[in-house]
């Protein structure tokens, strides 16, 4: 599978998730029942602007703030997707695949201790990068993967440019979130409960 057929895929899981949502809204409304609360998380990057445009006219909210992490939400920025992910990360029942392409010793660090709860629980932690030589800087790059390989298996792979987190084989995020060495502000990432994909994704590893 092609990254724009996976890209078209998601966008397609995507949508189905917002009308089961939006079907599970109108249900309580018909019955009285108490509505909960559904936001889809506003990114800064236009095309996902452009997207939430839509959703808010089929009655969903967007969201710049991460200081509500009870709300259900789907797609975050650099800053709304931590607290997310940490607590994804500590839910963790059996496994995590961590696919970044780029590393960045100070994210590692960081990243480290996001998972010190499920490696203390023995949660099985596979990280895909791209090999040492494969930078201008590879004596950087091979202490990064030496730190990795401490708390996780590293599997190194040449030429590939996907970025992704598989939680479980279920939980999804996918997006252009590079987690072991992200930096800018205008990256954005989206979450899914997919099996489906999750296979499709890890496919590609």
């Amino acid at each position: 599978m092609s990254e724009s057929e996976l890209l078209k895929r998601i966008s397609e899981l995507e949508v189905q998730n917002l009308a089961l949502i939006a079907e599970n809204e109108r249900l309580r409304k018909e019955f009285g029942l108490p509505l909960k609360n559904i936001v889809v998380q506003e990114s800064i990057t236009e095309p996902v602007c452009k997207r939430l445009n839509g959703y808010a006219q089929i009655g969903y909210k967007t969201l710049s703030s991460y200081s509500q992490p009870d709300k259900i939400s789907m797609i975050y920025d650099v800053n709304s997707f931590v607290p997310v992910i940490k607590n994804d990360f500590a839910e963790a029942k059996k496994e995590i695949l961590i696919v970044s392409p780029f590393l960045r010793k100070k994210r590692i660090e960081t990243v480290f201790e996001w998972l010190k709860e499920p490696i203390q629980a023995g949660i099985s932690i596979t990280v895909v990068t791209r090999p040492s030589e494969s930078y201008k800087e590879p004596e950087r790059i091979k202490e990064c993967i030496e730190y990795l390989q401490k708390f996780a298996i590293v599997v190194q792979k040449s030429n590939f440019h996907q970025k992704f987190i598989l939680i479980d084989n279920r939980l999804v995020w996918y997006g252009n979130i590079n987690l072991l060495s992200y930096g800018s502000s205008e990256e954005s990432v989206m979450r899914l409960d997919s099996r489906e994909l999750s296979a499709e994704l890890e496919a590609m590893v």
